[in-house]
């Protein structure tokens, strides 16, 4: 990591310590927050209090983020696990809004407001943190314990957007992953940069290109606003059991080395 980076690290570190202690020794905050998660039930709602209650919020527009909700509510997951966790908001989100989780892995470099997630998380829902290179055989076998046995019904992909990045991460967590299990990747929509080289609020990165071959080889679904929108957009794929990605020599690959 270079020096800027690992000042920013630090400073990231220290403030999400900061926070993380105010909220243990106020009490105010948590006991308002789950007065506000006492009364809400649909998931319109929990995204609601996912941006006021969580700094940082969840990046996700409302439809998208609700309508794959209610399809992965569906398959009743019981365990769920995040790649590229953040600031925890999407991952508070749908750990809250779909009733059947039991069990929530939250994996990033330093995954923040972790306080929050646990507190926040419904009666019996067990909440892990790990901090660590998603890819690292280090951190799948500490998610691998996480799950005590279980194999991964939701796995939402949403950390570093290079193609070869993505693409590592998919092959480190699918032999994880349930047969009929659900694999999710965040921000399939081509942002302004990739589109047009103009300037990008939001960065989808190299995901598009990604989702592009997936989408070619494999059961999906795609919850998208507008497929002209700056970014994001989710796509889901199914059936996972036999998931062998093919990448062919070419465009793909030569971006992915940029």
């Amino acid at each position: 990591m270079s020096l800027p980076g690992l000042i920013r690290d630090k400073r990231r570190r220290f403030l999400d310590l900061v926070d993380r202690t105010r909220f243990r020794l106020g009490g105010r905050e948590a006991r308002e927050g789950c007065g506000e998660l006492a009364s809400a039930h649909a998931t319109a709602e929990w995204f609601d209090i996912a941006n006021r209650r969580i700094p940082g919020g969840s990046t996700q527009i409302a439809s998208e983020i609700v309508e794959f909700i209610e399809f992965a509510r569906a398959r009743r997951p019981r365990t769920f696990v995040e790649i590229g966790t953040q600031a925890g908001g999407t991952n508070f989100l749908i750990a809250r809004a779909i009733e059947s989780i039991e069990t929530v892995v939250a994996v990033d470099l330093f995954v923040e407001n972790r306080s929050r997630l646990h507190s926040f998380a419904r009666g019996g829902v067990t909440v892990t943190a790990i901090d660590g290179d998603s890819k690292s055989p280090s951190t799948v076998g500490r998610v691998r314990d996480a799950l005590r046995g279980r194999e991964i019904d939701l796995l939402l992909i949403d950390g570093d957007h290079s193609f070869a990045s993505v693409l590592g991460d998919l092959r480190a967590y699918r032999p994880l992953v349930a047969p009929h299990g659900l694999i999710a990747l965040h921000d399939i929509v081509p942002d302004e940069q990739l589109r047009t080289g103009r300037p990008s609020e939001r960065y989808s990165g190299e995901v598009p290109l990604l989702w592009g071959v997936l989408r070619e080889q494999f059961p999906h679904r795609e919850f998208v606003a507008d497929w002209a929108q700056d970014g994001l957009g989710i796509g889901v794929l199914e059936n996972v059991r036999e998931l062998e990605i093919v990448i062919d020599p070419g465009p793909t690959e030569a971006v992915s080395q940029r």
